[in-house]
């Protein structure tokens, strides 16, 4: 998976559960999250990093610019609803709206594992990511 651009805008690479509902504009509209049962206590996999330059910077919520570094942002949330999101009129995920049960992140901005190592060879670092909970139902 990598970032690529997409008309004029620079698409980060996503995975999400939910759907990629359209194309707007230079935008995407998408509904994050699937019902589920249980309680799930925590994510796990593979991730790779390699922070990169900013080269075309638009305005944007981490007030980052061209020169400075990008950053990996990864996380899980349990929720009580769907969210409906658009990148174009910045309707974006809020970890601190009442409906979040549990939250977890990781965030930076250093090299992590080597996409260029052969298969198998240390490409990917294991992930863990545990959810706060913030309160029960």
């Amino acid at each position: 998976m990598k970032s690529t651009w997409v008309i004029i805008t620079m698409a980060a690479a996503s995975i999400f559960t939910g759907s990629f509902d359209k194309v707007a504009g230079t935008g995407g509209e998408l509904t994050f999250g699937r019902s589920f049962q249980g309680f799930p206590t925590k994510m796990t996999g593979y991730y790779a990093y390699t922070p990169a330059k900013i080269s075309n910077a638009k305005a944007n919520p981490g007030n980052l610019g061209n020169g400075d570094m990008d950053y990996c942002s990864i996380y899980i949330a349990l929720c009580t609803k769907r969210y409906e999101l658009s990148t174009n009129t910045k309707v974006l995920f809020d970890p601190d709206d009442a409906t979040v049960l549990a939250y977890g992140e990781l965030f930076g901005n250093s090299i992590v594992g080597n996409m260029n190592a052969p298969e198998g060879k240390d490409a990917y670092e294991n992930l863990v990511l545990t959810y706060n909970i913030k309160k029960i139902i």
